[in-house]
């Protein structure tokens, strides 16, 4: 449900039951993956299919019975030539810290220019995906400490990532998670080497090391590397072969060795029921799509997509026109990569956005301005100067705070392909606004954002030491109200309000709000939830 202003709005996943479709990598052929929601009435099939593993649906039994066993060894997993050479996968053997080494299998390729973005699947449903053979993001990962990890930054020189760890508050029945960034200076070296891979190939490679020194100190001869990077890339193919990456101090490195090297092509855009997807275009502003043949708009549904990269304030837009038949997120977004949709995401920032939820959205930030300029002239009545400038103060900076409701709070492609609930139904009554624009094929938008440079302080413009207790606004939406000062807090809590891509609020004090407003704070910081990130911030 999206909460704003104390109000409630079903989201389109939770209205219809949901599916994905993909495509999985045997013998460099792509197959169509369909996960169809068993009937609501039959619970303990649903429930049985929900534990089914995501390759159960595609392959005969004898492949997954032994896909299974592979997948679910105990120990080590180690295959001879003769097995690789008749494994009908591509697969790499991953190991992250001290853990097993296991077979991973290239169940997702992406189409970009360089090179395919790829997602890994484990039998437990890690997904890893790598793009030249860097880690982009481990996601779904069933470590004690650490949900997930995302790349923030890589340049020549430095390297970043944040991870999404358990917090303070967290506890095995209520969990709770914040994002911590670890940044680096990197300095690289190369060398060459010859490597005797798993199927019994000689293989020769350059070799690139990454000595990664802590970012906050400066760089002195005495200086020891808290981690060192390595990367074999196939002279020949220039693909990384072997690689190994520090993923921080709770998870270690990941290492990771190819088993089976992907050599299929990527699929072409398809049809459906005799109709193409039409007029999918790279733009450089966003405009209505219609149709030009005089075929039926309601067959169709526009889908645009923004790229932000709030470094430089560069915008790259995208426009396609989809069948808005049974719609689904990861089967737009697939589609815009094979058509060279060029962009691997910082996926806690992806946005979901629709003319029907702006035209709704605008109506609640009216109700909230309204309710401020009351707070202002309750404190007047009362004769608390003070408090009525700091409402008023308030009331200006709601006012210029970029605000743009989402449907989504953070989306992961591999996780969708995974899981229903994590791909949801593009419907056309979320993507309609009324019968005055009746006419005008229903439009979603997409909002894709690099990695925040720091949080955001927004409201009254207070230090942090003037307040006893803020709410925090985490990237994924999430609000928590955290005590700030060392009387009343400890370093882990005070973490909470210096997550990268949280939005912090110096508001007025809960204890002073009057009867009738006790709730301004909570509001103001649901509003938060929807922070136009592609807007950089001045």
């Amino acid at each position: 449900m999206l909460e704003v202003g104390g109000l409630r709005l079903a989201t389109a996943q939770e209205k219809k039951p949901l599916n994905f479709s993909g495509f999985f990598v045997v013998y460099g052929l792509l197959f169509s993956l369909f996960f169809v929601q068993p009937a609501a009435a039959n619970n303990k099939q649903a429930e049985a299919e929900a534990k089914k593993p995501w390759y159960e649906s595609i392959l005969s039994r004898s492949a997954r019975e032994s896909l299974d066993w592979l997948l679910n060894k105990p120990a080590d997993v180690t295959l001879t030539p003769a097995e690789i050479q008749a494994l009908p996968y591509a697969a790499q053997y991953m190991r992250v810290g001290d853990g097993s080494q296991n077979l991973v299998i290239l169940g997702e390729v992406d189409a970009l220019p360089e090179q395919p973005r790829m997602q890994w699947f484990s039998a437990t449903d890690e997904v890893i995906e790598t793009y030249q053979g860097r880690v982009y993001s481990v996601q779904n990962l069933k470590h004690p400490q650490v949900k997930a990890l995302w790349l923030a930054s890589a340049t020549d020189t430095t390297l970043a990532f944040d991870k999404r760890i358990t917090s303070a508050y967290h506890s095995e029945h209520q969990p709770h998670f914040m994002m911590v960034r670890e940044s680096f200076r990197v300095q690289r070296q190369e060398t060459t080497a010859t490597l005797l891979m798993p199927n019994g190939d000689q293989l020769a490679t350059r070799v690139v090391h990454e000595w990664l020194y802590p970012q906050q100190q400066p760089a002195t001869a005495q200086q020891e590397p808290v981690a060192k990077n390595e990367f074999y890339y196939d002279l020949a193919s220039g693909r990384v072969v072997q690689s190994k990456q520090w993923l921080g101090a709770e998870l270690g490195y990941l290492e990771s060795q190819e088993v089976k090297p992907y050599t299929g092509q990527l699929a072409t855009a398809t049809s459906k029921a005799g109709l193409t997807n039409w007029g999918f275009q790279p733009v450089n502003t966003v405009d209505d799509l219609k149709r030009q043949d005089g075929g039926d708009p309601t067959e169709y549904m526009q889908v645009h997509v923004r790229v932000t990269d709030t470094s430089n304030n560069r915008q790259q837009q995208y426009r396609g026109l989809f069948l808005s038949r049974d719609l689904r997120l990861n089967t737009v977004m697939t589609e815009f990569h094979k058509q060279g949709f060029s962009q691997v995401p910082y996926e806690p920032l992806t946005r979901l956005h629709s003319p029907k939820l702006d035209q709704w959205f605008a109506g609640r930030k009216a109700g909230m301005l309204m309710r401020l300029r009351m707070l202002e002239q309750t404190y007047k009545a009362d004769g608390n100067e003070k408090l009525a400038a700091q409402a008023a103060e308030l009331t200006q900076a709601f006012l210029s705070w970029p605000l743009r409701a989402t449907y989504r709070h953070g989306w992961s492609q591999g996780l969708a392909r995974l899981y229903l609930a994590e791909n949801p139904l593009l419907n056309v009554a979320d993507a309609t606004t009324d019968a005055r624009t009746a006419t005008l094929i229903p439009r979603y938008e997409v909002s894709f954002t690099t990695a925040p440079s720091q949080t955001l302080h927004v409201g009254l413009a207070t230090d942090l030491a003037e307040h006893d207790r803020v709410y925090v606004t985490d990237a994924f939406g999430k609000i928590t109200r955290v005590p700030v000062q060392g009387y009343n807090s400890t370093p882990e809590q005070r973490l909470l309000a210096a997550q990268p891509g949280a939005i912090v609020l110096h508001s007025i004090a809960d204890n002073d709000l009057p009867k009738g407003f006790r709730d301004v704070n909570e509001q103001l910081a649901q509003f938060l939830q929807h922070w136009d990130w592609s807007v950089r911030p001045e």
